[in-house]
């Protein structure tokens, strides 16, 4: 993150895919940055939306990130609500210490 931050300028445009609860976004908009936040999750999105409403540099859009525009069916994990994905292999990688027995629908524009 420190090597990110230290290569862009104020102003500069940062799309934080998979925002979370916005923990880096919140990071780059203290260097002056505009952010948009891509969270598929609707309660996550809620609390991106919560934290960051008196920012005027951070967006908040409720979506997802895929192949192409539709409906993908998102794993979530229940021993971790916040990790999600649209890709099966998270299973079976980093990720595989957690339940990934939660299912529910994400839009990608």
């Amino acid at each position: 993150m420190h090597a990110i931050i230290k290569s862009l300028i104020p102003g500069d445009m940062i799309f934080d895919i998979g925002a979370n609860v916005g923990d880096k976004a919140a990071r780059f908009a203290d260097q002056g940055m505009r952010i948009i936040c891509i969270e598929p999750q609707i309660e996550i999105a809620r609390i991106l939306r919560s934290r960051f409403e008196s920012n005027e540099n951070i967006v908040v859009r409720q979506v997802g990130v895929g192949e192409k525009r539709g409906r993908l069916e998102m794993r979530v994990s229940s021993t971790n609500p916040v990790l999600s994905t649209f890709a099966d292999h998270w299973g079976s990688g980093r990720f595989s210490g957690h339940r990934w027995d939660c299912k529910r629908l994400g839009n990608t524009p």
